[in-house]
């Protein structure tokens, strides 16, 4: 496997026609598949005398884009920032969604 759509769930996907859902529908529709992603970083570089500061960031990456374009900071959407000084607990995480 070399890329997200060839797994059998986005391979077999179908859209509201019945048609595979990254084919586009009636009128030239755009169909478009987003990743969601979430991570955490230290904004003070590595530990430094035992501190330790967290800061999220939550960002959308279009998958329909080649898989050598996706990731590069351009064609990234950055959706939002969890601020710190630490990570929230995942069941805080959800309101940041």
């Amino acid at each position: 496997m070399r890329d997200i759509f060839d797994g059998e769930m986005l391979r077999n996907f179908k859209g509201p026609d019945g048609e595979h859902f990254s084919c586009g529908g009636e009128d030239g529709e755009g169909r478009y598949a987003f990743s969601l992603c979430i991570d955490f970083f230290n904004p003070l570089g590595n530990k430094q005398a035992g501190k330790k500061k967290s800061v999220g960031l939550i960002s959308l990456v279009c998958l329909n884009l080649p898989p050598d374009l996706r990731y590069k900071a351009e064609n990234m959407f950055l959706f939002g920032v969890v601020p710190g000084p630490t990570e929230p607990p995942l069941d805080c995480l959800n309101h940041y969604l």
